[in-house]
């Protein structure tokens, strides 16, 4: 790995990770395209944390609500913070039990399949058009159910398959239930902050396992961790102005696009 690799491969994974649009899609078609050697499991753990940090701080009262509501809860309080904790939890349970079981499958079957990256991008993009069509509500973050919050858990657990993206499954079933498109951002980003920690809990043990000769330059990592964090934090606030002026049918496009350009240059 150099300072440009890390540097491209940072931006992209801040760019794409909280966008409907898929980060380990991009992330996989990158690397393809400038034919880059494989990052590593620790440069994936740094580039992810950058997005973590910035999704936390982005939404810093909303964390420490989160915080909050996880003292509330095993205190036996009720309080908001409380339920949003654990609606949280809910939402992430699905991807403990589908997302780690299947994550050694999915990894070593799908990765190279570019044309599961196509026909994903293309399969979400269209779920995405027809629940954006949906008449704009003004249904909100704080009216999210605990069965909304498993429904978008499981979405989101879908999105161990290349392609698919968290945030833009996440988001499609939020919409077809008719929240607004803001929240339907504002809680898929929420729900990344657990899974994105796990994610990295996971890949911390990884490398563990595989010893110290597997790390890489601290330069390299602090120049993911940078990038990503910067980038994300711009995509986030992008997204949201996005979303509220014009919904996500420029993501529809994209994704679409993608999807037909990976087809045509694969077929």
């Amino acid at each position: 790995m150099d300072s440009i690799q890390a540097l491209v491969l940072g931006i992209v994974q801040g760019i794409t990770e909280f966008l409907p649009i898929s980060s380990s899609a991009h992330l996989i078609l990158t690397s393809k395209l400038m034919n880059l050697q494989d990052q590593g499991i620790n440069f994936d753990v740094a580039v992810h944390f950058g997005s973590l940090l910035a999704v936390i701080i982005y939404f810093y009262k909303d964390s420490i609500r989160l915080c909050k509501g996880q003292i509330d809860t095993i205190k036996g309080k009720k309080s908001y913070e409380a339920s949003l904790f654990k609606k949280i939890t809910v939402a992430t349970l699905p991807v403990i039990f589908i997302g780690l079981l299947l994550k050694e499958y999915v990894e070593t079957t799908f990765r190279d399949a570019i044309f599961i990256i196509g026909f994903t991008s293309i399969f979400w993009g269209i779920l995405l058009y027809f629940a954006d069509k949906k008449e704009e509500t003004i249904k909100k973050m704080s009216e999210i159910d605990y069965k909304t919050a498993f429904l978008m858990g499981i979405a989101q657990a879908l999105a161990i398959i290349p392609g698919t993206s968290r945030s833009g499954s996440t988001m499609t079933i939020a919409r077809f239930l008719n929240f607004s498109r803001k929240s339907s951002a504002e809680f898929s980003m929420l729900m990344s902050i657990p899974v994105i920690t796990l994610m990295m809990i996971v890949n911390i043990y990884d490398i563990i396992k595989q010893g110290e000769s597997y790390l890489l330059d601290f330069k390299f990592l602090l120049i993911g961790i940078s990038s990503s964090f910067v980038f994300a934090l711009l995509s986030i606030h992008i997204l949201l102005k996005l979303v509220t002026k014009i919904g996500f049918i420029p993501f529809v496009i994209y994704r679409i696009a993608l999807g037909l350009l990976i087809f045509y240059i694969i077929l």
